[in-house]
């Protein structure tokens, strides 16, 4: 062993299982698709612009990167097993542009109606929530 100098290169072996795997990686690379963009540029970029439907996305989808979520809030209401049942108002629907995200869930936009009421599918983020937060099956 010896110390390595100032500007001389460093070759490391990783043996013929890395470079099997390397090659093969670059054979099946494929560059990632450019209709990316920054969430807070597209937020603003759009902010006058309807929400589209799942019908509408299949003819001018929004960017790969851009997901459509809803808010989801519900007031927990016990019964007399000690139960939750839920308890949620979807009448105070609005546009928030405040950095929470505790009751952002992904969401369908299924329809639109003419008076801007959409109806849609709401979804959990399994695996990243308690289970007694997630929206239940009947919801």
């Amino acid at each position: 062993n010896r110390d390595i100098q100032k500007g001389e290169e460093v070759f490391i072996n990783y043996g013929p299982e890395w470079e099997k795997a390397w090659e093969t990686h670059v054979a099946n690379w494929k560059p990632t698709i450019d209709d990316y963009v920054h969430p807070d540029v597209f937020s603003e970029e759009n902010k006058n612009i309807r929400v589209k439907t799942i019908a509408e996305q299949e003819i001018d989808p929004y960017p790969h990167n851009i997901q459509t979520a809803c808010y989801y809030t519900y007031n927990k209401i016990y019964d007399d097993n000690n139960k939750i049942v839920v308890s949620w108002d979807a009448s105070s629907w609005h546009i928030a542009h405040q950095r929470n995200y505790a009751d952002l869930r992904p969401c369908t936009i299924l329809h639109r109606n003419e008076h801007e009421n959409y109806t849609v599918q709401m979804h959990n983020n399994e695996g990243s929530m308690d289970m007694e937060d997630f929206i239940p099956e009947d919801q």
